[in-house]
């Protein structure tokens, strides 16, 4: 009898340590904000060290592996390479694993899983496994529908779900089969709405661990969709100046603005470090800037980029810029070599497409200047340049050259608010598109559409948005899709 006692207070004590082993769960810690700016700001082995102190003292806090997620995300996404993903895919499977044993009673079990199912959806479709990218979008949408249904006034949930309604509504055809047949449907005004309020939000705007984010996301999307950059990524706090990843979101913002020197003067501001993780393409953007402008300097930072970069993406690009810079300064054999070089290499990414198409034209110089001058906001130059003597004789020599000529004469006009000229201009850009379907011709159907949604005439601008969505078979030609279908949803709202 004594021994079945004694087996029987030992089965109890088992017991009892097994239903008193930690819950799992998500508590915030002013600790892990520290180590998620320098997450932020590319300091990534200095934020693991960190993360793994914190684990040892706090093992059940789950905010631990989503903060590892979101540092394996950049690591695999800053050196552009398929083989820094490929040596943390399995990890970062793992840490989503980990995330999903959170109870279903916490907000954060969902929001946590859809990021990072969102953030492995994306790095597969940077490097080329489209039906991986949409298994994981898919799951990160699961997480979301899972979330909304218990936690559906609760501003990070409404955040999350804004973002997935403005993508998917958002997204060109032959993308949108997937989400039909799994019953995805988006909207991009009701994501934009839910995005702006949830952002907006006391519970957001006081949170470390999303605002940043959050911030990027909301900015990334107004930038990408609806061409607005009026509200900055620092209007919301965030520390652009630390961060490779957030001071390249609003030098992009800058440029649609056409602030080209603040953009350079943001990014001169750029730290480098043995700390932090390099970012090469940074290098490609200051080219460009210093590009815009046709400051001798530019050359350096394509050359620079060249040599640092691993990865595939964007040589083209880079070479193509040489090719430009060098014909500038009437430096002609290395203008020669560096189109060779060009010519020479695959084209790995969008930017490096239109770099080939580029290639291929037979632009005169002039021509190029303005495109150039224009990007940077330099719109008096690039109208100075546009209206050089002789310069239109030439451009009319072929259909491509002559579509360029009157799309930047017309986005010039637009950008000063002349609408008339600009649809003259637009007008006068597509009246060949049916010989020879490029970016400059699909371009001046999509902003005849806001040309005359800026006159009044919604009939016609609904036309032409519904026009762009035919123009295909050229480099970028999705994200003028993506653009269309949201010109069109917004004046469905007005109407």
């Amino acid at each position: 009898m004594a021994l079945l006692k004694k087996y029987l207070y030992i089965l109890i004590f088992i017991t009892s340590s097994a239903s008193l082993k930690a819950e799992l769960v998500f508590e915030y810690h002013p600790e892990l904000a520290r180590i998620q700016q320098l997450i932020l700001d590319s300091k990534l082995i200095e934020a693991k060290k960190a993360l793994n102190i914190f684990e040892r003292i706090h093992p059940d806090n789950l905010f631990v592996p989503f903060l590892k997620g979101r540092a394996l995300f950049f690591q695999a996404f800053l050196p552009d390479q398929q083989s820094a993903f490929s040596d943390v895919e399995k990890e970062f499977s793992s840490i989503i694993d980990q995330i999903e044993k959170g109870s279903i009673r916490d907000r954060h079990t969902f929001i946590c899983s859809s990021e990072l199912y969102l953030m492995q959806a994306f790095l597969h479709m940077r490097y080329g496994n489209q039906f991986s990218a949409a298994w994981s979008g898919y799951q990160a949408f699961n997480r979301l529908e899972g979330g909304k249904e218990r936690f559906s006034s609760d501003p990070l949930v409404q955040f999350g779900n804004g973002l997935l309604l403005t993508t998917v509504g958002s997204l060109p055809e032959n993308y949108r089969i997937f989400t039909k047949l799994i019953g995805m449907k988006g909207s991009v005004e009701k994501g934009m709405r839910l995005m702006s309020s949830a952002l907006r939000s006391e519970s957001i705007q006081e949170n470390s661990l999303f605002r940043d984010e959050f911030a990027y996301m909301y900015c990334l999307v107004r930038y990408q969709l609806l061409e607005d950059s009026s509200e900055l990524l620092s209007s919301f706090g965030v520390s652009v100046e630390t961060s490779a990843f957030m001071m390249y979101m609003e030098s992009l913002q800058l440029l649609q603005k056409g602030q080209n020197d603040k953009a350079i003067l943001l990014l001169k501001k750029r730290v480098s470090s043995k700390e932090i993780e390099p970012y090469p393409y940074m290098d490609f953007v200051m080219g460009k800037l210093l590009l815009n402008k046709q400051d001798p300097k530019a050359a350096i930072w394509f050359v620079k980029f060249l040599n640092e970069s691993k990865g595939p993406n964007h040589r083209v690009a880079a070479y193509r810029y040489l090719w430009w810079h060098y014909a500038f300064n009437n430096q002609i054999e290395a203008a020669e070599n560096s189109k060779l070089k060009a010519l020479n290499l695959p084209a790995n990414s969008s930017s490096d497409a239109q770099a080939m198409a580029d290639l291929a034209q037979d632009f005169p110089i002039d021509l190029i200047r303005a495109r150039l001058l224009f990007d940077g906001g330099y719109d008096k130059l690039a109208w100075e340049v546009l209206n050089r003597e002789g310069l239109k004789a030439q451009c009319l020599r072929s259909l491509s050259a002559k579509h360029e000529f009157h799309y930047r004469r017309g986005r010039v006009a637009f950008r000063q608010n002349n609408f008339l000229s600009a649809k003259n201009e637009f007008t006068l850009a597509i009246a060949d598109c049916a010989q020879e379907m490029n970016f400059s011709c699909a371009n001046s159907h999509l902003y005849l559409a806001y040309t005359f949604g800026g006159l009044g005439e919604t009939n016609k601008a609904e036309e032409f948005y519904t026009k762009t969505l035919n123009c295909k078979g050229f480099p970028y030609y999705e994200g003028l899709h993506q653009k269309a279908r949201t010109g069109l949803e917004e004046l469905k709202k007005k109407s």
